[in-house]
């Protein structure tokens, strides 16, 4: 979870199930517990918690909780609009602080500015998009929401592959758009992965997991015996010696190769790419 906050991750959602494993006296400001029974009440109150969500069928237990409350509406292609007005209708909306839309959204830019828009100026509630992946378009519905400026974006990180991945926007970002993420972010991407394995026994499930596992995977070093190991040419990117190449240059990794795909200079990916080494140095250690 500190990771994610590194990363730029503002708030994590959880459910009790998570709740319950976390240490005593773990600080929940940054922390949103999702409700998923009427049991799961016990605990919203007594905890500083940030937001509490609530899905659709739920939102009868607004009135019960003193956190700020978030209503999730699952529209699966319905109209938004109406969705809302029958949602309204139904609920004392009194303490709902925010409305999720969840769907496989039009990764369109216009029509994802025109919903969020006509969102914001109809309903009086901020508006938190959610895609799922369908078509693996539910980034570019993310990064559409993003500059449609919803007051809210949310993506999973881990295995639930049927939302948005936030590993995928940020890289997504930085490839089709020149943001580059900070080294920070960089490394906490790395570290997110590695305890995502050391938590959940596997890997988070990702179209970035191959660019993670190089950069959490020794790719340079060599076996006492000379040989390497199977898999290992995947992970080395050789050069092929050329009139006035540089020694420096006969090989990249593959993360010093991406980094450079990212637009970022050789120096600067070298840099970054020495930074990383480091760090999972450490991490294996």
């Amino acid at each position: 979870m500190q990771s994610l906050y590194e990363m730029g991750v503002k708030y994590t959602e959880i459910t009790t199930d998570v709740f319950l494993r976390l240490p005593p006296g773990h600080d929940f400001s940054k922390t949103i517990l999702r409700v998923t029974c009427e049991d799961d009440l016990y605990y919203v109150n007594s905890f500083n918690f940030a937001y509490v969500v609530l899905p659709a069928n739920l939102t009868q237990f607004a009135a019960r909780i003193t956190k700020p409350v978030i209503s999730e509406i699952y529209l699966r292609g319905s109209n938004p609009f109406t969705v809302t007005k029958m949602f309204k209708r139904s609920f004392d909306l009194s303490n709902v602080s925010m409305i999720r839309y969840v769907d496989n959204f039009d990764d369109n830019k216009e029509t994802m500015k025109k919903l969020v828009k006509g969102l914001q100026e109809k309903f009086i509630w901020p508006v938190d998009i959610c895609p799922l992946n369908k078509k693996s378009a539910g980034v570019s519905a993310a990064i559409s929401a993003v500059f449609a400026h919803a007051d809210c974006v949310t993506m999973r990180y881990g295995s639930r592959v049927k939302y948005a991945e936030l590993q995928d926007y940020l890289l997504n970002l930085s490839n089709i758009y020149g943001i580059i993420p900070s080294q920070d972010a960089v490394l906490a991407l790395c570290r997110c992965h590695a305890l995502h394995f050391l938590v959940f026994g596997k890997l988070s499930d990702s179209e970035t997991d191959a660019l993670r596992q190089y950069q959490i995977v020794p790719h340079r070093s060599i076996p006492v015996d000379g040989l390497l190991s199977i898999g290992f040419e995947e992970r080395m990117l050789k050069s092929i010696r050329s009139g006035g190449q540089k020694d420096s240059e006969l090989y990249l990794s593959p993360l010093v190769k991406k980094l450079r795909s990212m637009q970022l200079d050789g120096k600067s990916a070298k840099e970054l790419s020495d930074i990383i080494d480091s760090y999972c140095a450490k991490l294996f250690k």
